[in-house]
């Protein structure tokens, strides 16, 4: 598991401290085995628990204020935390 299998977008600088994107790059970090903080525990568990809870996923629009969004999840082609790119 890559940083680029939930982050697969080119992300512009505007948007590079949006929590969506921090809670992805933590959660690469989780499962590529990296030693995490507590609190960075605590808080990536709480919001994938989140986006469980609302069926819902992440999902980037490079063109609007405010990049990240929620949006609903779709059985049988988002199949982790991130809205799958078109074409993928």
């Amino acid at each position: 598991m890559t940083e680029g299998d939930l982050i697969p977008w080119e992300v512009r600088d505007q948007h590079g401290w949006e929590y969506p994107l921090a809670m992805l790059r933590v959660e690469a970090r989780r499962r590529a085995g990296e030693q995490l903080r507590t609190i960075d525990i605590e808080r990536v568990t709480g919001w994938k628990r989140s986006l469980q809870h609302r069926g819902a996923v992440v999902d980037y629009d490079p063109g609007t204020h405010e990049g990240f969004r929620y949006v609903p999840r779709r059985v049988g082609v988002d199949l982790d935390l991130i809205r799958e790119p078109s074409g993928g």
